[in-house]
């Protein structure tokens, strides 16, 4: 893009770029923050996030991953866009800042971040709430919002008003999905939280977490040390309990089959040919609870928040595992720890967990019969390559004049609405 040295701040390259007609020039800034600049000299930042706000509010488990690339008392931006109202989006660190700094930035968010901006001291006459469908122009840029998912999957954290942008300047057209799902497809893309389900249950099965713990005090067991391990071929009480039975569940019970463990699937809306298809039998709430091995694979609903309390779990068997990859809020983690220290329960395997990140002094981590994988059950390189080809294939699919294989549903037929900068919702909202 330039050859100045990169040992020259971002702020000055940024300001030195000459941009040809007919191109726009783009700046990574780490996570989803990038800064967009245009022959006309707008300067479109998405997502700056320049601070250690994540750190300072939710602890050392928020660190950031990336240098902070450029100062925000440095920003001299056009506009300043922030696709939802989590920290690492609409920066507390850097939007009181920027603002200061330089007074003619136009603040751009979704209605249910502008009071954040406004309280940190951003003038009203400068933030414009967006929602999906409506566009503003900003410089030479056609600003347009559309629809975005950013399930947070925590009560309270949720941003039903999360957007992604399209940019339009010199005949180009920028997507920016905002640190949200692209499409909801793209979870079929995900493999991996199956297979963690099958390395907890032969974890638990074979002993790991006595044997492993042991390990680590540098003791070598003796066969009459080791808890009773099991064999999973065979067992008339090796049942795997699924509850719910999309992509996920279905792809959990056929590896199960393969270990010879019987699956059963509760679910509220039961396909008999996806059943079929995976191998599973149906089952009541009560019946999966009752298994070997109950694995969670639901959605964070109001139906689902805390759908694993007391009362579920004193359903399930003290020699049971519960496995959940799907939201820690679907399980009461109080009751669950209550279990666990009162053995009736033989163990919890979580990637996910309520709160999170869990605080260091959480009774979870002392609990011996307890794996925590810190939520990384979705995630391999592999995965990773599955997701940024699915959206290259789009992208090349687009510069084809081709519909797009995975479009945001929504945007189908969507009309296109303007708006004035400055728009807000009344004071208060």
């Amino acid at each position: 893009m330039t050859d100045t040295p990169t040992t020259v701040p971002l702020a000055t390259r940024v300001a030195q770029q000459d941009v040809p007609p007919g191109h726009v020039v783009a700046w990574w800034l780490g996570g989803s923050g990038f800064i967009f600049k245009t022959p006309g000299s707008a300067r479109v930042f998405i997502d700056p996030y320049l601070s250690d706000s994540a750190e300072r509010i939710f602890g050392a488990g928020n660190k950031r991953g990336f240098p902070r690339p450029i100062g925000a008392e440095d920003v001299r931006a056009t506009a300043i866009i922030s696709t939802h109202w989590h920290e690492d989006h609409l920066d507390p660190g850097a939007i009181p800042a920027i603002a200061r700094h330089s007074p003619t930035t136009r603040f751009i968010m979704p209605p249910s971040a502008t009071a954040r901006a406004l309280s940190w001291g951003v003038p009203r006459d400068r933030v414009t709430a967006l929602t999906a469908g409506q566009s503003l122009t900003v410089g030479d840029v056609k600003v347009t919002a559309v629809p975005a998912r950013h399930e947070a999957g925590i009560p309270g954290w949720e941003a039903p008003d999360a957007m992604g942008v399209v940019l339009e300047a010199e005949g180009l057209r920028i997507y920016h999905s905002g640190d949200t799902e692209y499409d909801v497809r793209l979870r079929g893309l995900k493999r991996e939280g199956f297979d963690v389900v099958i390395a907890c249950i032969l974890g638990f099965t074979r002993q790991f977490p006595f044997i492993l713990s042991r390990a680590r005090d540098h003791r070598w067991l003796t066969i009459a040390e080791v808890p009773v391990q099991r064999r999973l071929r065979g067992r008339t009480l090796g049942i795997l309990g699924i509850l719910g039975f999309g992509r996920s569940g279905q792809r959990t019970a056929e590896k199960a089959r393969a270990f010879g463990l019987d699956a059963l699937a509760w679910t509220r809306t039961p396909r008999p040919a996806d059943l079929a298809r995976a191998g599973a039998r149906a089952a009541t709430f009560e019946e999966a609870l009752e298994c070997a091995f109950v694995s969670l694979h639901l959605p964070l609903t109001e139906a689902t928040h805390g759908l694993i309390g007391r009362e579920a779990l004193a359903r399930m068997r003290p020699d049971a595992v519960l496995v959940n990859i799907a939201r820690g809020a679907i399980v009461d983690t109080d009751a669950l720890v209550d279990a666990l220290r009162a053995g009736r329960l033989a163990g919890a395997a979580l990637d996910v967990v309520q709160p999170a990140p869990l605080p260091p002094e959480h009774p979870l981590w002392s609990i011996p019969n307890v794996w925590i994988t810190s939520h990384t059950g979705a995630i391999s390189a592999e995965a990773a390559d599955d997701a940024w080809s699915t959206v290259v294939e789009d992208v090349i699919r687009v510069r084809n004049g081709l519909p797009p294989a995975h479009a945001v549903p929504e945007l189908r037929g969507e009309v296109i609405t303007t708006i004035e900068p400055g728009v807000l919702p009344p004071p208060g909202v």
